[in-house]
Order: C-alpha cells, then sequence, then structure tokens
C-alpha cells in the first residue's frame, strides 16, 4: 500500500509538473498540450510563405524542444508547430526569411488566431513528412535512453 502511495504521488507531481511547463511555454501554441489531439484531417489545407520568427519551446533543460513558426503568408502571419528540434536536425533546417510551404490542419486558438498543425514542410526541393494522413507523429514518442 506505502508503494502505492508513493507511486501516485510521484505521477501527480509529474503530472502538475509538465502541466506547468505547458501553461508558461507561450500562450498561442497552448494547443501543444493536447499532444496532436487537436490535429484534424478534414480541415488540412496547404499555405506558402515567407519565415517570420523560429521558436523553441523546451519542456526540460535536457531535451531540443518543439520548433513553431511564425509564417507570414499575404496579410496573414500564421502560427505553425512543426516537430521536436531533434527530429528536424539533419533533415531540414527553417530560418527567418526563408520561403517554405505548410501542409497541415488548420486549428483555430481560443483567442480566434489562425494556427496549425504541421503534416509535411517543404524549403526548396526538400520536404519532410512529419505527420500521417491522420496526424500522428513520425518521430518516437517513447522517452529516450541514453
Amino acid at each position: 500500500m506505502k508503494r502505492f502511495m508513493i507511486s501516485v504521488l510521484f505521477i501527480a507531481l509529474a503530472a502538475s509538473l509538465f502541466g506547468a511547463e505547458f501553461k508558461v511555454e507561450g500562450e498561442n501554441f497552448r494547443y501543444y498540450n493536447q499532444k496532436g489531439r487537436k490535429y484534424n484531417p478534414a480541415t488540412v489545407e496547404t499555405v506558402r510563405g515567407t519565415v517570420a520568427t523560429v521558436e523553441t519551446f523546451k519542456l526540460s533543460e535536457t531535451c531540443t524542444g518543439f520548433v513553431h513558426l511564425s509564417l507570414k503568408s499575404g496579410n496573414d502571419t500564421i502560427g505553425i508547430a512543426l516537430a521536436p528540434g531533434r527530429y528536424l536536425e539533419g533533415k531540414i533546417s527553417v530560418t527567418k526569411g526563408d520561403s517554405v510551404e505548410i501542409t497541415g490542419s488548420k486549428y483555430l486558438n481560443d483567442s480566434g488566431e489562425k494556427l496549425i498543425i504541421a503534416r509535411s514542410i517543404r524549403k526548396d526541393n526538400v520536404t519532410v513528412e512529419l505527420r500521417d494522413e491522420k496526424g500522428i507523429p513520425k518521430w518516437p514518442m517513447g522517452i529516450r535512453k541514453k
């Protein structure tokens, strides 16, 4: 019984810590807390534009973080959730001013801002698939062992 109570306490503490980090890491990207559950194949669209900003939201000091873009497309600025930095390394590099094409699921946050959960990103002649047709991430979801 004592082990059970310690386990429950540890799980509750870990959940509250991760929840607090999600709240701190950018109001525009709160949907990341849903871990892709907001991806809807019925709302998939493709947008082209110029990268205005590149941000990395870290969940801890040891992780590479989750990469987000602000994409300037016409008169609109669209928030884009890409993938963990470790998944993108060696596949594609995106910096401010790059022209890219994003295909993904459109989502409106609580403020009514348009956001896209990216399924793929294309820069020049390089295309990187980030999620499958249902929105399931291509990167490993388990805990990495060293």
